[in-house]
């Protein structure tokens, strides 16, 4: 037994000994670095940009991280790294810099503007090759958002002495891209004359020849699923999904657009429950409940929800109730019914301090405050400003908000940052006919936003 353990110790401080000399033989005392090849970017920037310093131990899995941090500058075409005497040598390439970039076949500004914002590659910043097809890419999608599928984009570098290149995007944009028919197929329940009256884009026809929705655009697609999507589940299609979209080439500038649905079967309200706090009057809720009563057996509608959360929201006006919150949630049941839960419960308890808004660069602040329920002082109300944000959405003049909390200058106070991005919000449209009683001519404007007031404007 004695001799076991003896051997068992051996054996261990061999692999203790063992461990040491490994980890030596692979990692040295760096008492120097020097840098060589760069010629805009000092020695001393190079060095922070590596992450390395003097009298720190160096391992071969440390080198690696060092050539990790140097490329994710992209500042550099090539690293090379060696350990020479308690020496890290660094020995690098400097990419060039783009000294200009030019985009040639496009007049529009609008869709200049969108390149220059979105092209990774940009003049004054470094030239890294494996940029230009993710660049070529995104021109591409771009121009396609806006009907050019039939574009072509093709890059060019010139190089120059001084390390410098100048990128060119040569762009052919083609005939913009036609949708000559829109069908809709699969389990739809809906006839397409009223499925087509739901979505924005349009069938290409030879008195819309000033109307951008006959363009295809995978944007207004996107919208136009969501429209049907919505369509149907308020008609009580609680399951309906929207396959796919999806376009067919019919010759050089034409495109078929089809949506294929399955609408499923119909949903109907069961259950409707309605949960209060213990220390709330049920008297208060009376109107939800009448509501609630109404529904049951109901065809499913999330505006009939809608109704009852509309009614929420006229109790959490009241001073009583100003710190309520509302979740609600729906099962399915017996296949093709719909239990509907309605949880209220008192949230945390503070204030607002301050309203920010950003990215209004086009629409004046007071269109955005004036659509506001809540305002700065009142008891923070998550019902309210969910409100409060749906209404800027209802004025349809923006592509996006967002709303996020801040801390204000206590713990019973916050900061509400509301951003929101610009759309365009006017249309020009015209159209002819002909019949018995002669020819007519149509043409007119229709603004959302009219001078950043959100005033309606429709001329016709």
């Amino acid at each position: 037994m004695y001799r076991v353990i003896v051997k068992m110790k051996i054996i261990f401080n061999f692999l203790i000994i063992l461990f040491f000399l490994l980890n030596s033989a692979h990692s040295e005392i760096i008492k120097k670095i020097e840098v060589s090849g760069n010629q805009r970017i000092s020695s001393e920037t190079i060095k922070v940009f590596s992450g390395v310093k003097t009298d720190s131990d160096i391992s071969l899995e440390n080198l690696n991280e060092i050539i990790k941090n140097l490329y994710k500058t992209n500042y550099f075409d090539n690293v090379t790294l060696s350990i020479d005497k308690n020496i890290l040598k660094i020995k690098v390439k400097e990419n060039p810099i783009i000294q200009s970039l030019v985009v040639n076949g496009i007049k529009n500004k609008r869709i200049l503007k969108i390149l220059n914002e979105k092209i990774q590659l940009k003049e004054k910043t470094s030239f890294v090759k494996n940029k230009i097809k993710k660049d070529e890419s995104r021109i591409t999608n771009i121009l396609r958002t806006n009907g050019f599928y039939f574009s072509k984009v093709v890059s060019k570098i010139k190089k120059n002495q001084n390390n410098t290149v100048d990128l060119i995007f040569d762009i052919e944009l083609g005939e913009k891209a036609h949708i000559k028919k829109i069908s809709f197929i699969g389990d739809k329940k809906v006839k397409d004359r009223k499925l087509r009256s739901l979505i924005i884009s349009e069938e290409s026809k030879f008195w819309k020849f000033i109307s951008t929705k006959k363009y295809l655009d995978v944007g207004r697609i996107r919208l136009d699923e969501r429209l049907l999507y919505n369509y149907y589940k308020d008609k009580g299609f609680y399951n309906v999904s929207i396959e796919s979209s999806s376009a067919k080439i019919i010759n050089e500038k034409d495109f078929e657009l089809i949506f294929n649905i399955n609408a499923g079967e119909k949903f109907y309200f069961k259950n409707i429950d309605l949960k209060i706090p213990d220390d709330f009057s049920i008297d208060s809720f009376k109107n939800i409940i009448d509501v609630q009563n109404k529904l049951k057996g109901e065809v499913y509608s999330y505006k009939k929800v809608e109704e009852i959360l509309d009614e929420i929201d006229e109790i959490a006006l009241n001073k009583e109730f100003e710190f309520i919150n509302a979740k609600y949630s729906e099962v399915i049941v017996d296949n093709n019914k719909i239990n509907l839960s309605i949880k209220l419960e008192e949230s945390e308890k503070f204030y607002i301090e301050k309203i920010n808004i950003f990215g209004n660069y086009i629409t004046n602040e007071n269109v955005i405050r004036n659509s506001l329920i809540v305002d700065e002082g009142d008891a923070f109300n998550e019902i309210l400003v969910n409100k409060s944000i749906n209404k800027i959405k209802g004025k349809r003049i923006f592509k996006d908000i967002q709303f996020s909390l801040e801390e204000g200058s206590s713990n019973k106070f916050k900061e509400i940052n509301i951003n929101v991005e610009e759309q365009p919000t006017g249309e020009i449209f015209a159209g002819a006919g002909t019949g018995t009683s002669g020819s007519t001519v149509s043409l007119g404007i229709k603004e959302n936003n009219y001078l950043g007031s959100g005033i309606k404007l429709d001329t016709n």
